[in-house]
């Protein structure tokens, strides 16, 4: 396991304050975008906040841009965020339903372009425009698992090539010392009790806080978020 290099720096402490500055790009330059918090009732300046190509909320099925420090402090991860829902037949009760993945979902899509090696050549792209190292992430958990023992993998992507730099202790345990994306993704097709786990996928920049001002607004969104509008769908 190694570290990860040096970050590209914002002068932004507050995820409400970089997400509301990056929706405000998104609307001068396509597409519109909705921010939606993870908690919206408990510091709503800290917590996670999606930038989403809907206003429905949740916004479970949709390809989206996080900014978030969950699992990332002190650093901020700003990047692609897709989720995995459940695959269990069976009928789920009450809102539970919202959880349960169908073929309006973009993850089997995205699984797919990480197979054809669509998502290697984002990542490229992103590599290219902020020359820093691509954060690749995932967390998750079996249905029933309190959020707070999820678990969580990441590594940074360099060249085509995946390091690993946090280690998982539970069901993402079988992800590790995986070096490149189709290597991940056919990994992830063996986590056990997969129907019932949930995958949250993370493809980013990680950010330091700088106080001579780091990169504007703009410059993230040109560098970072722009070669994932694709995905926002």
């Amino acid at each position: 396991m190694s570290s990860l290099p040096v970050r590209p720096g914002t002068p932004y402490t507050s995820t409400l304050d970089i997400a509301d500055q990056l929706r405000r790009v998104a609307d001068q330059r396509g597409p519109h975008l909705t921010p939606l918090p993870f908690n919206r009732f408990e510091k709503i300046d800290q917590t996670t906040w999606w930038l989403a190509p809907t206003n429905e909320n949740p916004a479970f099925k949709y390809g989206k841009i996080a900014c978030t420090r969950e699992n990332f402090e002190p650093s901020m991860f700003i990047g692609l965020y897709v989720e995995k829902g459940f695959t269990a037949p069976g009928n789920y009760p009450g809102k539970k339903i919202r959880w349960q993945m169908d073929s309006t979902w973009l993850w089997s899509s995205f699984i797919q372009a990480m197979k054809s090696g669509d998502v290697d050549r984002l990542a490229d792209e992103v590599e290219l425009r902020t020359g820093a190292p691509i954060c690749i992430a995932l967390d998750g958990g079996v249905e029933g698992t309190p959020s707070e023992d999820w678990d969580f993998i990441e590594f940074a992507r360099q060249g085509g090539m995946l390091s690993q730099t946090s280690d998982p202790h539970g069901c993402l345990a079988g992800l590790a010392n995986v070096r490149t994306l189709p290597e991940l993704v056919a990994t992830i097709g063996k986590i056990p009790s997969l129907d019932w786990t949930w995958l949250d996928f993370h493809l980013g920049v990680l950010f330091s806080f700088s106080e001579d001002g780091g990169w504007t607004p703009s410059e993230i969104w040109d560098r970072v978020c722009q070669p994932m509008r694709p995905w926002l769908r």
